[in-house]
């Protein structure tokens, strides 16, 4: 059974940058909804 002790710095790490970089590339490839202005309340 692996323990946190076995697992190399070096895969922690790895994960710590690669995890956000995959986040922020993902968000920048897939485009913004349009915001649906048919529902639009009026403010009194």
């Amino acid at each position: 059974m692996l323990r946190l002790e076995d697992v190399p710095w070096s895969l922690i790490a790895a994960t710590a940058l690669a995890l956000p970089a995959g986040i922020a590339a993902v968000s920048w490839l897939v485009p913004p909804r349009r915001p649906d202005l048919t529902r639009r309340t009026a403010i009194a």
